[in-house]
Order: C-alpha cells, then sequence, then structure tokens
C-alpha cells in the first residue's frame, strides 16, 4: 500500500513539475515573442524619427538656401524697384503740378512740347521701375516666394504696374465711365476734335515688351541692368548707334506724351494714376519694415498731389477726382488682397 502511495505522490510531483516547466517554457516563448515585437516597435518608431528629423533637417536647409537665393537675386532690384517707382510717382505728380500751372496746354507752351529734357525724362522715369520688373521677373522663375510673402507682395504691385499701360479699356470702363473709342477707325479730324475719345492711350503687350528693353544692358558680367537716363537719352541723339526700329520705337512714346494733358486725354491720366496709387502701396511696403505689411493699398486713398485743375478754371473737383476713383475702383477687382 505505501508503495502505491509513494507512486502517486511521485506522479503528482513529476506532474506538477512538467506543468510548471511548461508554464517557464511558454512564458519564455511569449516573453521572447514580445520582447521582438517590442524591438521591431522600437526600430519602426527609431526609424520615423530619424526620417522625421532628416525631413526637418532637409526643409530647414532647403528654406535656408532658398531665402538666401531670395536675398541675393531679389534684394538689389527690390531696393531699385522701389527708388524708380518713387520717382515715377513724382513725376506723375509732377505732371499733375504742371497741368494746374497752365504748362501742359498743348499748342499753348506745354512743358513736354518746348523742352526735350522734360518730356524724355518723364519717358524714363515712368517706363524704368517697369523695367525693373521685367529684370526681376527674369531672377524669380525658380524662388519660392512663400517664404518671404512680403517679396511676394513687391512682386504683385509691380507686375500690376506694369501692365497697367495695357488696360485702357478697362479703366475707361470703370466709373464714373468714359467714352473711349480709339478702334473705330476714326479719321484725323475726329482724332484732333476729341482726342479723350479717340485717341489711343494705351499699349499693346507687344510693344510695351519692346519698349522696356530699350532701359536695359548687360553690364560687364553678362548681367542685365537698368540703363541710366544719360544713356537712356543718347537713344535720341543724332549719330546713335541704336536701330531704326528701336528710335522709332522712342519717337513713338514721345508722340505718345508730346500733346499730354490730364483732360485731353483722360484715360490715360487714369493709367499713369492707377500706377502711382501702387507705387504708393510699393513705399508703404518698403516703409512697414522687413516683415511687411499684407495690405500695402489698404490706408491708400485720394491724393491732393494728382489733382490737376487750373485755378480759376471750370474744371470740377469731380472731374480731377474721377481719375483716382476709376483706378481704385479697378485695382480693388484686380488685388482686393492688397487692400484687405
Amino acid at each position: 500500500m505505501w508503495i502505491l502511495e509513494g507512486e502517486a505522490k511521485l506522479t503528482g510531483s513529476l506532474i506538477a513539475a512538467g506543468a510548471s516547466l511548461l508554464v517557464s517554457v511558454v512564458s519564455a516563448v511569449l516573453a521572447a515573442r514580445h520582447k521582438r515585437e517590442t524591438d521591431r516597435e522600437l526600430e519602426t518608431l527609431k526609424d520615423r524619427l530619424q526620417s522625421a528629423a532628416k525631413e526637418r533637417d532637409a526643409r530647414r536647409d532647403y528654406e535656408y538656401e532658398a531665402r538666401k537665393r531670395i536675398y541675393e537675386e531679389c534684394e538689389p532690384l527690390l531696393f531699385q524697384a522701389t527708388e524708380a517707382a518713387a520717382k515715377a510717382r513724382d513725376r506723375i505728380a509732377s505732371l499733375a503740378r504742371t497741368a494746374a500751372q497752365g504748362r501742359l496746354k498743348p499748342g499753348e507752351g506745354s512743358w513736354l512740347e518746348i523742352d526735350p529734357y522734360y518730356l524724355r525724362s518723364t519717358i524714363y522715369y515712368l517706363l524704368a521701375p517697369m523695367a525693373v520688373f521685367r529684370l526681376l521677373r527674369s531672377r524669380m522663375t525658380w524662388l519660392d516666394l512663400s517664404l518671404e510673402p512680403a517679396i511676394g507682395t513687391h512682386y504683385a504691385l509691380l507686375k500690376e504696374a506694369a501692365g497697367m499701360f495695357t488696360r485702357d479699356f478697362e479703366l475707361a470702363g470703370c466709373e464714373p465711365k468714359l467714352a473711349y473709342d480709339p478702334h473705330s477707325e476714326p479719321t484725323r479730324e475726329q482724332v484732333a476734335a476729341a482726342p479723350a475719345i479717340y485717341r489711343w492711350q494705351g499699349w499693346a503687350h507687344g510693344d510695351l515688351e519692346r519698349s522696356l528693353d530699350l532701359l536695359i544692358r548687360e553690364d560687364g558680367k553678362g548681367r542685365l541692368q537698368l540703363v541710366s537716363y544719360g544713356e537712356f537719352d543718347k537713344h535720341f541723339r543724332k549719330g546713335d548707334k541704336s536701330g531704326k526700329d528701336d528710335h522709332a520705337l522712342l519717337q513713338a512714346w514721345e508722340e505718345f506724351f508730346r500733346p499730354f494733358h490730364p483732360a485731353r486725354l483722360p484715360v490715360l491720366w487714369r493709367v499713369l494714376v492707377a500706377q502711382a496709387i501702387l507705387y504708393q502701396g510699393l513705399e508703404n511696403l518698403h516703409r512697414s519694415g522687413a516683415e511687411g505689411t499684407p495690405r500695402p493699398l489698404a490706408a491708400v486713398g485720394p491724393d491732393p498731389r494728382f489733382d490737376w485743375r487750373e485755378p480759376g478754371t471750370e474744371a470740377s473737383i469731380a472731374a480731377s477726382a474721377s481719375a483716382q476713383e476709376a483706378a481704385l475702383a479697378l485695382l480693388r477687382t484686380r488685388v482686393p488682397a492688397l487692400f484687405g
């Protein structure tokens, strides 16, 4: 009997030992599996963190190099554009002031007719900021302007101003609307009698681009740059080496501005005032500092410097102010984000 009891106890011990061993083995297997899964998860997490770090580093390097290139390529031209825009705006104000003094009357001693310097410098100062925009555009083709919104706003203002000479019909259609029908094949008599209606007061895009080419030349290193007024003036002088087509184009600009008066060519005056408003926005942006303001035209309103009325004449305040109203109306539809 005691032998049977001993065998039973031994069997029970063996079973208990086997169960314990089985539990240990299973636990070891599960622990090893858990460790492998944990190691895989840690490796995956490590790879993700390393990948994210590499992406951040690559993005930081890209942004650094992109910003560096933006400033290297654009900063000098933006400064030049701001300076040229200020001179253009001053000349537009000068035209209004000269008209108010009675010195822009065609056939009556207009400065644009009797003073070659005033005429040619007017052409140069009005075209110069548009030519600088051409230079800026050629260097910004592959630049990421989202990194520097202020520079993008500079570009938007200059781009809008550069195209304004082709928007004569749009400006004529702004309230208060102007009768304007230069492409109806008017006779010379009609143009002479009603230049405000029948004389073309804008430029075709292609001819405008060709005109801007005359203000650009290569420097000693092969880079394009804006010519000085002195170089530009040489194109008008006898013995100049410019081609006949170039000289004819410059003469066309002389004929375009020589008979100018805001009352006589009101659509052209709207073109110039629209440019002046955009150039004021450029000045506002420049004054606001490195960060710039996203709404450089928000505070732009009627400017008394563009009042061309002569004292004692019948020209009304409305006639003088309508150009600014029309220009602001067009710009609010074309670049609303710059107004806020």
